[in-house]
Formats: C-alpha cells, sequence, structure tokens
C-alpha cells in the first residue's frame, strides 16, 4: 500500500514484483501532488520486499527529477 504523507510517501506491507507496476505508477501519480522540491519516501512499515522494490524507488527517482523535485530520503527504521 502506498500513501501520500507530508512531503512525501509511505509504503506499508510487502513490495514484491507481483505489486511493482502498480506501486510505480501509483507512487508516479501522487508525486506528482507534491509541491515541496524535496520528497520523502518513508519504507518503514514496509514488510517483506524483493529486487522490483529497487526498480519502483529508482522508476519514483526519475518522475522526481522530472517534475524538479529531490527525493531526499529513503526512511527505513
Amino acid at each position: 500500500m502506498i500513501e501520500k504523507i507530508d512531503n512525501g510517501l509511505r509504503i506499508t506491507g510487502p513490495v514484491l514484483i507481483a505489486d511493482a507496476v502498480a506501486l510505480l505508477e501509483t507512487g508516479r501519480g501522487l508525486l506528482k501532488g507534491i509541491d515541496s522540491r524535496e520528497v520523502r519516501v518513508d519504507l518503514s512499515a514496509v514488510e517483506e520486499t524483493d529486487s522490483s522494490a529497487l526498480a519502483v524507488l529508482f522508476g519514483w527517482l526519475r518522475s522526481a527529477q522530472e517534475q524538479r523535485n529531490i527525493i531526499y530520503s529513503f526512511v527505513s527504521y
């Protein structure tokens, strides 16, 4: 699951290949609605990942750069 938070996105649950395309597209849409130049992606509630998670994160980085936003942190505690 993905949701918009103050100046960023929060990802919860698994980030696996079966969900990668939907997460990528949903995240891109949510990034368009963030006016801040600096964007934070909170990964602290992600329960499971595979290599597709990196592809999703890189896709969001590209989208943010195209919008002149900067993703300044990926948070995972």
